[in-house]
């Protein structure tokens, strides 16, 4: 990209120079190797380095796991209120799943893990949350 500098007084702008950028996107699967390789690219010239994302290999999956999950404790919760009322569950009417779902991730950087790793980049690895919700409409009766 030309860099110029430009006149106040009504001259036309002049060539500087040019700057020059290259992103490189790199995917890593194990995690112990992140600070590592931002390690390596800053000693290769990198000075920019933004962007770090922790995500799932298979959110899909994770997202299931967690549906069935709150699938189990909405019927749970049924059964649980049904009883503390003297009924029994007949059936389930209806599911759905409510409330937001998907993988929030969290990396941070910290004083812990510049105490661990004084030589390299440090990365405090945060948890990859993944929510679900379920909404149970059952017909309940008397026992």
């Amino acid at each position: 990209m030309p860099q110029y500098r430009y006149s106040t007084n009504g001259r036309p702008p002049t060539l500087t120079g040019y700057v020059v950028s290259n992103v490189v996107r790199i995917r890593l699967n194990d995690l112990r190797r992140v600070a590592p390789v931002i390690d390596a690219a800053s000693a290769a010239g990198a000075n920019l380095q933004h962007s770090l994302r922790f995500a799932l290999r298979d959110p899909q999956a994770a997202r299931l796991r967690a549906l069935a999950h709150a699938a189990r404790r909405a019927r749970a919760a049924a059964r649980a209120l049904a009883a503390a009322l003297g009924l029994r569950i007949v059936r389930i009417a209806s599911a759905r799943e409510t409330g937001p779902t998907g993988a929030a991730p969290s990396p941070r950087i910290g004083q812990q893990a510049v105490r661990m790793q004084p030589r390299t980049t440090p990365i405090e690895w945060g948890a990859i949350r993944v929510t679900a919700g379920v909404n149970l409409t059952v017909v309940a009766a008397p026992r």
